[in-house]
């Protein structure tokens, strides 16, 4: 949630040809050069959150995820684009900028979102490897960022982030390279690639390693205080649920959880059943229906999972909300290892 609107995903275009190593799509993923949602299904997906954001009183903004946006042809972007301003939304882009003969489509692309008014949030994942080693790449990064009206800066956490590096000397050389605007932390891998080798740390152990990055740089320590303030809202899932959602590309809607880890996605990568699909169903009937009643309840049932002793803690009805119970089932046959049970209170204690 950002500015008032309430943040949704849908996935649209997962081309990139990065090689963050705690990313969540597979290598085959990251190299289809074609959407995976089409302009005039993107158009109809639009009007049906459009309709039920005036429905409920709720402003949202559309987040085009998993890929590198921008690299698409200019004028198929200004389809998407045009399709959520005729509709009166806001918008927002992941992008990765990691290839330097699209330079100039990525500026092209970028100068076409802003020049619609849509308000965008750049959504910029920053390989920190790649950000050290390649001048051409820092640049565009940071072409990204200035540009911005509202900047989303992440960095993906692996085995080999963890390893190579202290957080506290990582933190100070990225805030030098991204002229010291802020960056989140995230490691939540999607549940089919958790067994691969960059994903065997402990989550227990990343948290510590996050809270030791964020608190290095003051705007790493304002940026986890502003997290930390924004997870202490809500009470049931169920309400959660109703409020923010992801949108696949068929027009399947599914459920999120929101972490101080990152948010969870839990689609087919992460063992999830659809709630319903837009065009069988109205959003409205999608999200207060039989199936979405059945995920609250077993997210709130994943609250009392497990040996964290959730019920004694004062971030119980938070997690409640925000879906950490429904988190712990997706990452469940891992959570001997994850030493976490996904909450804030991993911060607080990390030190």
């Amino acid at each position: 949630m950002s500015r008032g609107a309430t943040d949704i995903s849908i996935e649209v275009f997962n081309h990139c040809s990065g090689s963050c190593t705690g990313c969540m799509l597979t290598v085959a993923e990251r190299k289809v050069l074609t959407p995976v949602m089409q302009p005039f299904a993107f158009g109809k997906a639009m009007r049906a959150v459009a309709d039920y954001g005036q429905k409920t009183g709720t402003e949202y903004r559309p987040v085009l995820v998993y890929g590198d946006i921008p690299w698409l042809p200019v004028d198929l972007q200004n389809r998407y684009y045009a399709a959520a301003r005729d509709v009166g939304l806001p918008i927002g882009l992941t992008m990765t900028f990691v290839e330097p003969d699209r330079i100039e489509n990525y500026k092209r692309g970028l100068d076409a979102v802003l020049s619609l008014g849509l308000d965008p949030v750049f959504d910029i994942t920053v390989d920190p490897i790649r950000l050290f080693k390649d001048e051409g790449y820092h640049e565009r990064v940071l072409m990204g960022a200035r540009l911005a009206p509202e900047l989303h800066l992440q960095m993906l956490l692996s085995e080999a982030v963890l390893t190579r590096n202290t957080p506290e000397e990582l933190a100070l050389k990225i805030s030098d390279a991204l002229e010291h605007r802020p960056i989140s932390l995230g490691f939540t891998p999607a549940l089919s690639r958790l067994e691969g080798v960059n994903f065997k740390y402990e989550v227990g152990s990343a948290a510590k390693w996050a809270r030791r990055f964020y608190n290095a740089t003051k705007e790493g320590r304002r940026l986890l205080k502003a997290e930390l303030d924004r997870y202490e809202v809500g009470r049931h899932y169920e309400d959660f649920i109703a409020q923010t959602f992801h949108i696949g590309p068929n027009l399947s809607i599914w459920q999120t959880g929101y972490t101080l880890f990152g948010d969870v996605i839990m689609d087919e990568r992460n063992g999830g059943k659809s709630l319903g699909t837009l065009g069988q169903e109205s959003l409205d009937d999608i999200l207060h229906g039989r199936a979405a009643k059945r995920a609250a309840a077993l997210g709130e049932a994943g609250m009392s999972e497990g040996e964290f002793n959730c019920h004694d803690c004062r971030h119980f009805a938070s997690c409640a909300f925000h879906g950490v119970g429904a988190v712990r089932r997706v990452y469940r046959g891992h959570e001997s290892r994850t030493g976490s049970c996904h909450g804030p209170i991993s911060f607080e204690e990390a030190a």
